[in-house]
């Protein structure tokens, strides 16, 4: 992994840790800043995923994450519930604010991601 995907998957990390840590406050939830390095780990774990199933094509596999579809979120929840097998809570908030970023990332974004 080289700096520039690294500091990506930290600032990705981020963003989604403050999503899922907005949504959880209205809800008088809070998440643990430590969450970060979990969050960083699911990332990572499933860009591993997608470039094995595109072949280590970055280009295709950037693409694909455009719009996630059944199998991939079914995967990524799957992963994401591994993580955290103790708290379903906790759980939902970062699947959700991994959703919402994924949806979100520009093409570059997507690129960076996938380097």
């Amino acid at each position: 992994m080289n700096e520039e995907h690294s500091n990506f998957v930290k600032e990705l990390s981020k963003r989604v840790y403050d999503n899922a840590n907005k949504k959880a406050e209205t809800e008088n939830y809070s998440i643990d800043p430590l969450t970060l390095l979990t969050i960083a780990s699911i990332i990572i774990q499933v860009v591993k995923i997608i470039l094995e199933w595109y072949n280590n094509k970055k280009d295709k596999a950037a693409e694909s994450i455009k719009s996630l579809g059944f199998f991939k979120k079914a995967i990524l929840w799957r992963i994401v519930k591994k993580e955290f097998k103790n708290d379903d809570r906790k759980a939902t908030y970062i699947y959700n604010g991994l959703i919402n970023e994924a949806s979100n990332l520009s093409e570059e974004e997507r690129l960076k991601l996938f380097n």
